[in-house]
C-alpha cells in the first residue's frame, strides 16, 4: 500500500491530514521563513 506522500508524488488523490506530510509542510514554511528574512545583497 503506498503512503499519501507516495499518492501525492504520483499525482493521485490523497489525504492532506496525513501527519507526515503536515510535518513536510511545516519544515517547509519554516525554512522559506527563514530564507525570506535573509538580507538581500
Amino acid at each position: 500500500m503506498k503512503t499519501e506522500r507516495e499518492k501525492m508524488l504520483c499525482g493521485e488523490f490523497y489525504d492532506t491530514r496525513d501527519h507526515e506530510l503536515r510535518a513536510l509542510s511545516s519544515n517547509a514554511k519554516d525554512l522559506m521563513r527563514i530564507y525570506n528574512s535573509l538580507p538581500a545583497e
